[in-house]
């Protein structure tokens, strides 16, 4: 039979104690029992959800972003599609078994904030329809929820005001949910729209430009001539140079740093100058003046196509309208000027001729001397030089 020492007993149980020691330090870990679940309805589920998937043996249960070591998740935090490694209450298991976590709906992975303008008119159905359906799961659906715990649905008619967080769950074509997502809504005021005049008239002759439309506003504002379907200005703008069309309809937009006006409608007309005919001159001599009443519109229409809706107006009245018939044989020797005055178009100056009339004395040669013919001695003749 061996024999020890008391020395050795002592050595051999401090070994044994330090050897139980260090075990007493580790508890043991959380059995884990599906290691890569794949989670339909990942909808609002959160960390402590992971109990389903491993068995707490009275130690707690607590997760950890590392199989030693590393940072314990909170409890309460939203479950993503990542690696747990699972603990007990106290946290000192030793390695850690891990979960990997698998939704059946991806995240989006998509930013879903949307931005408005006031004059957009936004809806939660907006949002939805402009953000999220887009990034819906191929014929899924969404659901938008006012809140994290998803007990309170949003309306679709609410009209956006401000700033709004949404909370989003996904959905596919099978009904499984993804986890929630965020989004935000933003709202920023539109400037006011322009009011201009429509239509706006210009005279065909003066080559009017966009430049010479009247905008209504004293804002900063951009020409376009089309919108598409929902009403959005289509670009390119228009450059103030660029020539007008009759009957086109152009829309004018103020424009700010985030939020434009809504484009309003003006119709462009031209309109052509009126033709009043050709300024003309009659001169008489004063007994050859017309003793009968004559049209003055005759004299003015000399190229067959002056306006007759004119008005004549002049030293003496005229009859007849635009016909301008006068009478002018009781005229002493002067220059008479009558006026016609044919009403422009829109943006067209008034059409103005005249009728100058001249009534010149008659000349006369003196009075017959007695002595005629005349004689003269060839010294005393009169000595006349021209020139």
């Amino acid at each position: 039979m061996k024999k020890y020492t008391l020395s050795y007993l002592a050595c051999t149980w401090f070994f044994l104690l330090t050897i139980l020691s260090s075990f007493s330090s580790f508890g043991q870990c959380p059995v884990v029992t599906d290691p890569n679940p794949i989670i339909c309805d990942a909808s609002g589920l959160r960390i402590s959800d992971l109990s389903m998937f491993a068995i707490d043996d009275g130690s707690g249960l607590t997760w950890y972003n590392m199989p030693t070591g590393g940072l314990m998740f909170p409890p309460n935090q939203l479950l993503q599609e990542i690696t747990y490694y699972a603990d007990n209450g106290s946290g000192t298991c030793g390695i850690r078994n891990p979960v990997s976590v698998d939704f059946l709906v991806d995240p989006s992975g998509q930013n879903l904030d949307g931005i408005y303008c006031s004059n957009d008119n936004p809806t939660v159905q907006t949002y939805t329809d402009e953000v999220l359906v887009p990034n819906s799961p191929i014929n899924g659906t969404v659901e938008v929820f006012l809140d994290q715990e998803l007990t309170m649905l949003a309306d679709p008619a609410t009209v956006l005001l401000g700033n709004d967080n949404y909370y989003i769950i996904f959905i596919d074509e099978n009904g499984c949910r993804s986890q929630i997502e965020e989004g935000n809504t933003a709202v920023f005021d539109s400037p006011l729209d322009p009011t201009p005049p429509s239509p706006q008239f210009f005279c065909s002759d003066t080559n009017p430009t966009v430049g010479n439309l009247n905008p209504g506003t004293l804002s900063d504002f951009i020409w376009y001539d089309t919108i598409d379907f929902s009403g959005d200005p289509v670009d390119p703008a228009l450059s103030a140079g660029t020539p007008l069309i009759d009957g086109e309809t152009y829309y004018v937009v103020v424009n700010n740093i985030i939020c434009d006006s809504n484009p309003i409608a003006v119709l462009v007309n031209f309109n052509n100058p009126v033709d009043p005919g050709v300024s003309g001159v009659l001169n008489y001599c004063e007994d050859a003046v017309p003793q009968m009443p004559f049209n003055l519109f005759d004299t003015i229409n000399s190229n067959g196509t002056a306006s007759t809706n004119g008005t004549w107006s002049g030293p003496i009245p005229t009859t007849n309208g635009f016909m301008g018939t006068v009478s002018i044989a009781a005229l002493t020797p002067n220059t008479y000027i009558f006026t016609y005055i044919v009403p422009g178009e829109p943006s067209c100056p008034d059409g103005i001729t005249t009728v100058t009339i001249t009534i010149y004395e008659n000349l006369t040669s003196g009075i017959e001397s007695s002595a005629n013919p005349a004689m003269f001695c060839e010294m005393d003749a009169p000595f006349y030089t021209f020139g």
